[in-house]
């Protein structure tokens, strides 16, 4: 179950480019930078990953005929119904309007303030 938790043998494509190893700093050369890698060409008892640690759609790769495997997260992209735009269909102010009227409100109490004094 800790494979599944907390993925202990999984390391950066970027750590794997400072290898002395050949065959994992070109596997890791192709892969982008926010990719996960296991070594598994010397497996351990207890050594694996979760090949489904990013959700249904994690895409894995491997290295040729060698046994290192890398997994990677699907880049998330913005669609229709982001915050702000959720925000404005229920007609809630969205992020810019609630700074908007944060600053109007600080004005107020500064002016506020300095009429008191």
């Amino acid at each position: 179950m800790q494979i599944w938790r907390t993925n202990p043998h999984l390391q950066t494509a970027a750590r794997l480019l400072e290898s002395t190893d050949a065959v994992a700093q070109a596997f890791a050369m192709s892969l982008p930078p926010q990719a996960l890698v296991i070594d598994l060409r010397h497996p351990q008892f207890g050594q694996g990953f979760s090949w489904g640690r990013f959700g249904p759609k994690t895409r894995i790769r491997r290295a040729g005929e060698d046994r290192i495997w890398a997994i990677i997260p699907l880049e998330r992209k913005p669609g229709f119904l982001t915050q702000d735009h959720w925000l404005l269909m229920r007609g809630l102010p969205n992020k810019s309007q609630t700074d908007e009227r944060r600053a109007r409100v600080g004005a107020f109490l500064q002016l506020r303030l300095a009429a008191e004094r």
